[in-house]
């Protein structure tokens, strides 16, 4: 899948003078850079489900407007139609949706720093494994900077000793935070706890001591679909992440939703 880039001329040019005449009118918390973080959705994200929707005839600008100033709007797209619709998706900025064609133009409330996911290259090196009951679940979510909300969305590991997942960033990188979101239903302060997050340079599984720790996070969650961001007090050269659960004596799941990682 090629990289999505934004050529900043052709993209937002016809845009300026609207952007640069209706900022006027914002209040100042929102800025030309919050409303203008694009990305690629598939448009099979529009089928109902368990976000929140609302559809607008408003120019893209006003849209973005509207988004900027409701709570649970993340992400306002154009439909093929030419309405604009805004949603309460996660999607990173700068990505393309791995569900693929047709895609929609959108824009996204979400940080601007670079985040890698699957179109990045980094990959799951290895997990423990999903059950077989929840086999949608897997490892891979993970790695598409997007989280629609549905459970389908996780990655849900057997019941075990210590279960944990580690992701490949294919290089070298100065890792500079990384957040992980528990699960956006009832049962979120279940499967999100004792959480031993470290990052290091060799390759490892099951056993990570040589790691550098980038946080331990003990639980649980204050709140369903809490998001848990760990950011060291400088960056760490690392090529290997690894979360692991490491409660004592007890066998748990593992449960993430969202992950995203900071470079």
């Amino acid at each position: 899948m090629s990289a999505y880039k934004l050529s900043p001329v052709m993209t937002l040019t016809p845009l300026l003078a609207c952007v640069l005449s209706f900022l006027l009118v914002l209040p100042h918390s929102y800025s030309y850079t919050t409303l203008l973080r694009p990305t690629k959705l598939s448009a099979s994200r529009l089928e109902p489900s368990e976000w929140r929707t609302l559809e607008t005839k408003l120019s893209l600008i006003r849209s973005a407007s509207l988004c900027a100033m409701t709570d649970w709007c993340l992400v306002y797209c154009l439909t093929p139609s030419g309405q604009s619709t805004l949603m309460s998706i996660i999607a990173v900025p700068f990505n393309e949706d791995p569900q693929g064609h047709p895609w929609l133009k959108c824009f996204t409330k979400r940080s601007p720093f670079n985040i890698l996911t699957a179109q990045s290259g980094i990959t799951v090196h290895d997990a423990s494994p999903v059950p077989q009951n929840f086999s949608s679940r897997v490892p891979k979510n993970l790695l598409d900077g997007i989280n629609d909300k549905r459970m389908d969305n996780c990655y849900f590991s057997r019941y075990l000793y210590q279960p944990f997942i580690v992701f490949d960033l294919v290089d070298i990188r100065e890792v500079k935070g990384i957040l992980l979101m528990a699960q956006n239903n009832k049962n979120f302060n279940i499967y999100f706890h004792d959480l031993d997050i470290r990052v290091g340079t060799s390759l490892a599984s099951g056993n990570f001591e040589n790691y550098t720790q980038l946080s331990y996070y003990p639980g649980p969650p204050p709140y369903e679909g809490y998001e848990l961001i760990v950011q060291p007090a400088a960056p760490i050269a690392a090529r290997y992440l690894s979360i692991q659960m490491t409660p004592n004596e007890t066998k748990t799941h593992l449960q993430i939703c969202h992950l995203e990682i900071y470079v």
